[in-house]
């Protein structure tokens, strides 16, 4: 079983900066829990600013449990995999990620975990995707059952208009067309758990 949390993006942004986010992201790990990154749609570079951000939201809304972090890199992904109770994959490029965790055999090594995926990493989890910056549908593993468009709506989106967005949900649905849309906001999520 993993439960699943697909992030529309920059869960910063939400009005409470994230606190809802973390609650869920942490809720079956009241008192200590170990998260592991998965920053693959970034480049390498990218890694290290991308998990200060996103570390000291975490630490922010942690409340009093302990929480420990380790980055995947692709020499300890199964070592990283199993140690993790959290995998988190921020956002990046939406078909660099599946490409780079095609080797590994992510249905085993995050079996019982809590898997959340902001933009890219949502995109990751889903049966397809647009993605908005190449304009083109995507497919990620299909854990879950729709095809995803994230940041949807954002007005500060690659200044993206309202054809943008109609254009990309209708995209969705030409490309899989009894697979439903699942269009996340920004700094908006949603749960599921599956097999």
């Amino acid at each position: 079983m993993k439960r699943l949390i697909l992030m529309g993006g920059r869960p910063w942004f939400a009005e409470d900066g994230g606190k809802k986010f973390v609650d869920t992201l942490f809720r079956y790990h009241p008192n200590e829990v170990k998260l592991a990154f998965c920053i693959f749609a970034q480049p390498e570079g990218q890694w290290e600013e991308t998990r200060q951000w996103n570390t000291s939201m975490f630490d922010k809304f942690k409340g009093e449990r302990k929480v420990e972090y380790r980055t995947m890199t692709n020499d300890n992904f199964a070592e990283v995999s199993a140690w993790a109770d959290v995998i988190y994959m921020p956002g990046g490029d939406s078909f660099v990620l599946p490409e780079k965790l095609k080797s590994f055999d992510v249905t085993k090594f995050w079996d019982g975990k809590v898997i959340a995926g902001a933009s890219a990493g949502a995109y990751f989890m889903s049966n397809g995707f647009i993605g908005l910056s190449d304009r083109k549908f995507g497919r990620g593993i299909g854990w879950v059952n729709v095809s995803c468009i994230a940041h949807w709506r954002a007005k500060d989106y690659e200044d993206y208009t309202d054809e943008d967005w109609s254009w990309a949900e209708q995209e969705a649905l030409r490309q899989l067309p009894d697979t439903p849309v699942l269009c996340i906001p920004e700094s908006e999520f949603v749960e599921f758990t599956v097999q």
